[in-house]
């Protein structure tokens, strides 16, 4: 029989470097991303970090028009298609220009992003770095994303594939900072100095503009759960824990859950996170 409740987690978090995660997913396999699998388009790393520069004078005028340009990030995101350029194979290499999706039905926004420009690895949305957010991506699912990219998004008006990274709609105002008595007990983030995530295999996330702390949650190689389902064998003895949209009618974030082994913190609720023990 299955149990639900309402759950934070003091889960420790990521603190190791992106090599350790890279030699991990190497010999054990995960749902991780790296620049050399990028759905077995383009192998070449280089595709990563020097995207566009088969075109240089197109390159060069985007680098010229810097944060200012309404269709790139401060960090080097390009959006494409709708009111942004339209991005060639060559200019964008790898996946290339994927489509954003609205966030709840997936209907194609009119606009896409430049995959190979995201930081990698790629995460899905429900394990984001402190402070990132999440985006539709066409090909990806709802990933993580920097904060910036949507504020761009936002500022076309063109932001409705774009969540916070507790699958909350996102809607320009940018991620908040609990402090203190803000802090309900095992949060963490920028704010709550009293609970850091330290462990190698997580990280803490759920950020957003109306919550200004998250939780540490399994982020290298977790095992996948929907708290709305029968939980799998791997979850056995965890708990199935999952971000709440804030959406009447969405269940996007509970295909997002993941086991974790800290189930003894189910009944202390918290009612932006679903928990479903076996």
């Amino acid at each position: 029989m299955h149990r639900t409740a309402v759950v934070p987690t003091h889960r420790a978090a990521w603190w190791g470097s992106s090599f350790i995660l890279h030699a991990f997913l190497a010999g054990c396999g995960g749902d991780v991303r790296t620049s050399t699998d990028v759905g077995g388009v383009d192998s070449d790393a280089s595709a990563w970090v020097d995207a566009g520069s088969h075109d240089e004078a197109a390159t060069d005028a985007r680098l010229d028009a810097g944060p200012a340009d309404p269709c790139r990030t401060a960090n080097g995101v390009r959006l494409c298609d709708g009111p942004c350029p339209t991005l060639a194979r060559d200019q964008c290499r790898g996946v290339g220009c994927q489509p954003l999706n609205e966030r709840v039905s997936g209907v194609p926004t009119g606009v896409g992003v430049c995959v190979p420009d995201l930081p990698v690895p790629i995460r899905h949305c429900g394990r984001c770095l402190d402070g990132d957010v999440c985006a539709n991506v066409s090909g990806e699912g709802t990933i993580c994303v920097p904060e910036a990219l949507c504020e761009r998004l936002h500022a076309l008006g063109l932001a409705s594939s774009c969540r916070y990274a507790d699958f909350t709609p996102y809607d320009g105002r940018p991620v908040a900072v609990a402090r203190g008595a803000e802090c309900p007990r095992y949060a963490c983030g920028p704010g709550c100095g009293g609970i850091r995530c330290a462990d190698v295999v997580s990280v803490c996330s759920g950020r957003s503009a109306s919550h200004g702390y998250g939780y540490c949650f399994a982020s290298l190689l977790p095992t996948p759960c929907d708290p709305s389902k029968p939980l799998p064998r791997a979850c056995a003895g965890d708990a199935c824990i999952a971000w709440a949209s804030g959406i009447p009618g969405d269940t996007t974030a509970l295909a997002y859950g993941t086991c974790d082994y800290q189930f003894e913190e189910c009944s202390n609720p918290d009612r932006r996170l679903v928990c479903t023990m076996q």
